[in-house]
């Protein structure tokens, strides 16, 4: 055994107890930076038969608001690494089929609306990633109109408020894969002002009238990389006035060249309000929708498939 008196005479004994202390003073904050169960090795079972499923730990679907009927979310054997992969597909309920939804943390389930209030969940996080990576296959029925996204908000709790700041969102929208594809889902910065304390990262799976579509997610990892942009060959702008904005807002685009764009609007909860082709050149985009609660949402701007900015919009009536 070490005696304090050691450690304060011998330099040797006083190196090696520093460097011990250091280690661990830092091992939780370095894996604070990956996410819990990245691979979906490890499951739990929750309810009893005939409802029971499994959650990937570390992990909510939506398994335990539509278990009474089926289990959208499901370990398989065809992984990508290791043992298990995180499948997840679109079950009918009642003639409806309700995304189903993989999010990490503890979301609040909304068992009216078969979801999950993805915006409060997530696990901490104490540096800022600016990237989501991972393998992934997608088989839609492409009779359904099916959808398989990927959402990344990073997020910040203001104590003085009682609100979630949100500084930063990434969003991919995945393409049918056969085989194991890797993925890569930009987090766009939103407010530099905040550090985020925590990532949200969810998947979905969404389809109108099928319950053929699956989604398989594995190997995931986070990056806080610094590199060149992938498409540095061509010049965009965004601008969204007003905003905030209380019934109709303007958004204007600027793409160089000959290549085209995409706009899309999220709500917090990674749902799609509105989908808008934009060819090359000057754009101008009037939102005036009645129909649209007031609330955050986020304006995504996408060049060749490749998201290159997302801003916040806020409409306050």
């Amino acid at each position: 055994m070490i005696r304090f008196e050691q450690i304060k005479k011998n330099p040797l004994v006083r190196f090696i107890w520093q460097v011990g202390v250091l280690l661990l003073l830092f091992c939780p904050v370095m894996q604070a930076q990956s996410l819990s169960n990245s691979s979906f090795e490890s499951w739990s079972s929750f309810g009893s038969p005939p409802t029971d499923y499994e959650d990937p730990d570390g992990w909510t679907s939506t398994n335990g608001v539509v278990a009474f009927s089926f289990i959208p979310t499901t370990k398989i054997t065809d992984s990508y690494s290791s043992i298990y992969a995180a499948q997840i597909r679109t079950i009918g309920i009642f003639g409806e089929y309700p995304t189903s939804i993989l999010c990490n943390g503890d979301p609040p389930k909304d068992f009216i609306n078969f979801s999950l209030d993805i915006i409060r969940g997530g696990t901490p996080i104490t540096s800022t990633p600016n990237k989501l990576l991972g393998y992934y296959k997608y088989i839609p029925d492409t009779t359904a109109s099916d959808t398989a996204y990927a959402v990344v908000i990073l997020k910040k709790y203001n104590v003085s408020t009682g609100n979630i700041d949100t500084t930063g969102l990434g969003t991919l929208t995945f393409q049918p894969a056969s085989n194991y594809t890797a993925f890569q889902v930009n987090i766009n910065e939103i407010n530099s002002a905040i550090t985020p304390d925590s990532i949200v990262v969810a998947f979905f799976n969404k389809s109108s009238a099928s319950d053929i579509g699956k989604l398989i997610i594995d190997s995931l990892s986070l990056s806080t990389t610094v590199g060149v942009p992938e498409n540095p060959h061509f010049s965009t702008s965004l601008r969204i006035s007003p905003n905030p904005f209380q019934c109709c807002t303007e958004i204007q685009t600027y793409i160089q060249g000959s290549l085209e764009g995409e706009l899309i609007i999220y709500d917090v909860l990674g749902g799609i309000q509105a989908r808008i082709l934009l060819p090359p050149g000057n754009n101008v985009i009037q939102i005036d929708n009645p129909k649209l609660p007031k609330g955050v949402y986020f304006c995504s701007f996408y060049i060749q498939g490749q998201l290159v900015e997302t801003k916040r919009m806020v409409r306050v009536r």
